[in-house]
């Protein structure tokens, strides 16, 4: 049993793979913007992991830059604020088309074998990512080598902090 699962998730890491490929999402455009990719939501794991369905495969995907509470990890125990993470993540991206955006800096994959993403409600507004940290659900996030929108990202967090909105608010998580 395990190992039929096992073979599954394989099976299904190449056709995401041969899918991302053919999507064009592989191949970096020069100008160094990814072009944007409609994809399907299916479910929010956590405010910065969801599963998405691209050419009828699903996959995770994680956002780049952005680290909400944990409310899955089951090494730990639920973070304060991570179920108000998820459920804005969910108001963002469950009833809406969505758009991913890969970063040739970060690579395509994490270590747990997520895409990793920009991910938008449409092409023209602020990315997901940025939303979560400017509105105080998430902290900007550096894994290990700058990202395109770090900047970006880390002015968001200033925002946040300044106006103590969500996990800067220190009412927030009192015991």
């Amino acid at each position: 049993m395990i190992l039929r699962k096992e073979v599954k998730r394989i099976l299904a890491a190449v056709l995401i793979v041969f899918g991302l490929y053919v999507g064009n999402i592989l191949s970096y455009p020069k100008n160094g913007v990814d072009s944007f990719t409609e994809v399907k939501v299916i479910r929010v794991v956590d405010g910065d992991t969801v599963v998405i369905n691209f050419n009828g495969t699903s996959t995770k995907a994680r956002l780049i830059g952005v680290d909400t509470p944990e409310s899955v990890d089951p090494r730990k125990p639920v973070e304060c604020y991570s179920l108000e993470a998820k459920r804005y993540t969910e108001q963002l991206l469950l009833s809406n088309t969505a758009y991913i955006e890969t970063d040739e800096t970060q690579g395509l994959y994490d270590k747990y074998g997520r895409v990793l993403v920009y991910m938008y409600t449409s092409t023209t507004t602020p990315s997901v990512n940025e939303l979560l940290i400017k509105n105080g659900y998430a902290r900007e996030y550096t894994y290990d080598k700058a990202y395109r929108y770090v900047h970006v990202f880390k002015e968001s967090e200033r925002y946040a902090q300044e106006n103590t909105l969500g996990v800067w608010n220190s009412e927030t998580c009192v015991q």
